[in-house]
């Protein structure tokens, strides 16, 4: 008989455990409502979503130089925080810094490129924060309960997804995966890493690829159906003029995680998801919502993954030696948790 290296679980195990049980039964639930809406032929989105006029994030067209002052102003940010911390960028890529550099610079970033982007967008173009998808009156309990119930359907895709890919690619690891093994169970590690994955990454790339990238080719499109007349204002939009404009701005999403490969091919998934959420409500709200959720999921099960190997290798009285960090959850959960 072959041996087996087994492993006893812990209580991060368990929890780990009970968590994914919970997700599952959830996703169960959201794919029930999807397929009942489907056969009902029911709109699987609020009534007052679907009005005469689709409305979309950037509705009013802006001049493509402002899309190209934004790209810039998004470079400039990255190229000034790389100037300013030089030595210690060098410091973390040699192994001879801290980890963490990376997600404070990361953060850094992302915090700048929240405040940047709209004040380029209002001083190049004659348009709103609604225009962004960013209205005040937004209904932030709906998108919530839509961004949620969204997730729970693909999630179950893109792990399926990521589980088939990294059975024939060795898949690389996000920096946070290294950031939290080195120091998992530090509150400052723990607090940094929500900050900067949860809440600043989804803002800042929500508000730049559902907001002004895919804002903007949606209206484009739009335009462009107008002129051929194949589309007015105050009717429903034709799917091409939505589907491609998502599938280029999913396109890029996934190609800005490219260092985490395989993960762009489920990350493009997610984006086809929060681009149709976003073309269907009209707002950010729910997608920065869905994208905070995925985030917010992938880290915690990063983080208990950490606390079960950081229990396995802690020296036990009257046990032998600790199996090592690839012990229990750490792998599949390195493996199936692709960080967005």
């Amino acid at each position: 008989m072959a041996n087996v290296d087994w492993v006893e679980p812990n209580g991060w195990d368990v929890l780990a455990l009970v968590l994914l049980l919970v997700i599952a039964a959830a996703s169960f639930r959201a794919w029930v409502r999807l397929i009942g809406c489907w056969r009902r032929r029911k709109p699987v989105t609020p009534p007052d979503w679907r009005p005469e006029e689709l409305p979309t994030p950037g509705r009013r067209l802006w001049p493509g130089s402002t899309l190209a002052h934004v790209a810039g102003a998004y470079v400039l940010v990255q190229l000034g925080v790389a100037a300013g911390f030089r030595d210690l960028i060098a410091g973390a890529t040699r192994g001879a810094g801290d980890p963490m550099i990376v997600l404070w610079l990361t953060a850094i970033i992302n915090l700048l490129t929240i405040v940047l982007v709209p004040l380029v967008i209002r001083a190049t173009a004659p348009i709103s924060l609604d225009d962004l998808g960013l209205a005040r009156s937004s209904d932030w309990v709906r998108d919530a309960r839509t961004a949620i119930w969204l997730l729970l359907v693909l999630l179950p895709v893109i792990y399926g997804v990521m589980a088939l890919l990294t059975r024939f690619i060795t898949p690389r690891e996000h920096p946070v995966l290294e950031t939290i093994r080195g120091d998992g169970s530090s509150p400052g590690t723990i607090w940094l890493t929500f900050v900067s994955a949860v809440i600043a990454a989804p803002v800042a790339e929500e508000l730049l690829f559902r907001g002004v990238l895919l804002g903007w080719l949606t209206s484009l499109a739009l335009e462009g159906e107008a002129r051929r007349g194949t589309w007015t204002h105050g009717r429903p939009a034709p799917p091409r003029a939505l589907w491609i404009p998502n599938l280029v701005a999913s396109w890029l999403f996934a190609a800005l995680h490219t260092p985490q490969w395989p993960a762009p091919i489920p990350l493009f998934l997610l984006s086809l998801g929060l681009g149709w959420l976003a073309q269907r409500s009209g707002r950010l709200g729910g997608p920065i919502l869905a994208h905070m959720a995925f985030n917010g999921l992938s880290t915690l099960m990063l983080l208990i993954a950490s606390q079960s190997a950081a229990t396995r290798t802690a020296p036990v009285p009257g046990r032998p030696p600790a199996v090592g960090v690839e012990a229990g959850l750490v792998r599949p959960i390195r493996v199936l948790v692709p960080a967005a």
